[in-house]
């Protein structure tokens, strides 16, 4: 992929691992997606929903239950 690559052998190997990773997409199983996805970035207001949750399963503050009980998908029942 003269296009793509860098000129050196890194790049060459780096450019064709990228194309089989593509050509491996439609093949992906359950367990690759939720390895990738737990690599994906994460907004500063999923990392405080998490820190709250973790810090009630540790016996911290309720206001972990409360901020989850409001994302409920049952209408909060």
């Amino acid at each position: 992929m003269p296009a793509w690559g860098t000129g050196t052998d890194e790049g060459e190997r780096e450019s064709w691992a990228l194309v089989l990773f593509i050509r491996h997409l439609p093949q992906l199983t359950d367990t690759e997606l939720t390895e990738m996805e737990k690599l994906n970035p994460k907004s500063a207001g999923q990392i405080e929903e998490e820190r709250r949750i973790d810090d009630f399963l540790k016996g911290g503050s309720e206001d972990a239950s409360k901020s989850k009980a409001g994302h409920s998908h049952d209408g909060g029942h």
